[in-house]
């Protein structure tokens, strides 16, 4: 399985929530993966750096500062 590294092109569902929990944002709903170049500048650093080094099907839960 192949790994992601920065310059892969990729799609990911992602579901935003605040701290409380309360949900603002979320691909799946919308039925649209979040496509992008990784490493391009156009994401949010912490976001952008978070999918390196990801398989296809993996889950993973960050946190991003304000």
């Amino acid at each position: 399985m192949k790994t992601v590294t920065t310059g892969n092109n990729v799609a990911v569902h992602y579901v935003g929530t605040f701290e409380d929990g309360t949900e603002f944002d979320n691909s799946h709903t919308r039925g649209t993966a979040l496509e992008f170049k990784v490493g391009e500048g156009r994401m949010i650093k912490g976001f952008d750096d978070a999918v390196v080094g990801m398989t296809e099907g993996e889950t993973k839960t960050i946190s991003l500062p304000p």
